[in-house]
């Protein structure tokens, strides 16, 4: 696949540092490579998650500011953002997950979502990060940034879907 962009590399790390065009070139590369081995199907792809999947997926079936509910001050029981992360990119999955399973949907690392076809300069991020203040890791939050933003709280979470004809 390449080398790891990341500034913190180690097995309890996500890979952060990618543009946009980084994941989703990551994301066609993992897709032909399941394919050959016959591990998924050929209408079958892995892809970024689009805003809608994303939120889906980070609100578990709940409707409040944060999958656990609204009370922020259970934020540092679910989340790595500036209120406790210390200035550093702390270990995957180390904080609780929502209802679903799925850890870090709060904070952490800023998430890549899929692009726009209209927008070829600015796309979003979900979720917040470990440089993120609170607000910006409710569900609801989305920020736009350059397709091109490479930094060490931005990396991506990828879906398998079945692709649309």
């Amino acid at each position: 696949m390449g080398a790891n962009p990341s500034r913190w590399k180690g097995p309890r790390n996500s890979v952060e540092m990618t543009s946009l065009t980084d994941a989703e070139t990551f994301c066609k590369k993992v897709t032909q490579l399941l394919r050959d081995a016959k591990l998924i199907d050929a209408d079958q792809e892995i892809r970024l998650p689009t805003d809608a999947e994303w939120e889906h997926c980070c609100r578990a079936g709940t409707t409040t500011k944060y999958h656990f509910g609204d009370d922020v001050k259970k934020l540092d029981d679910y989340a790595w953002y500036t209120g406790n992360a210390a200035g550093n990119d702390p270990p995957v999955g180390a904080k609780k997950p929502n209802p679903w399973g799925l850890y870090d949907m709060h904070g952490y690392i800023d998430e890549w979502t899929k692009r726009d076809p209209d927008q070829r300069q600015q796309a979003h991020v979900r979720g917040g990060s470990w440089k993120s203040t609170a607000d910006q890791c409710r569900s609801d939050a989305v920020q736009t940034i350059p397709v091109t933003t490479q930094d060490d709280a931005v990396g991506f979470r990828c879906v398998l879907a079945t692709k649309v004809k």
